[in-house]
């Protein structure tokens, strides 16, 4: 029996036209995921850009609207977070 693998982590949206901010690690050997939003919603994404030096990944989120999060400051208060899944 094949046991599928699946890593979970977190991102913020970057910006309205749908860009998440998360991990490389997260989206490592994987293009699409699926997004676990606050509200319950469960949406595709692609991964568009890694750079596994730095640990960061963007995703791309269509057809939905995604209220970017606001300027990051020391508060941290008001982040539109994600929840990142991936199975291979």
């Amino acid at each position: 029996q094949k046991v599928e693998e699946v890593s979970i982590g977190s991102g913020f949206v970057l910006d309205s036209s749908g860009v998440v901010v998360t991990n490389e690690h997260v989206l490592r050997d994987v293009s699409d995921v699926k997004l676990g939003l606050l509200d319950g919603r469960t949406v595709d994404g692609t991964v568009v850009a890694r750079d596994r030096d730095n640990d960061i990944g963007l995703i791309r989120v269509k057809g939905i609207p995604l209220p970017p999060s606001p300027p990051l400051t020391a508060s941290m208060s008001g982040i539109t977070v994600v929840f990142v899944f991936k199975s291979g």
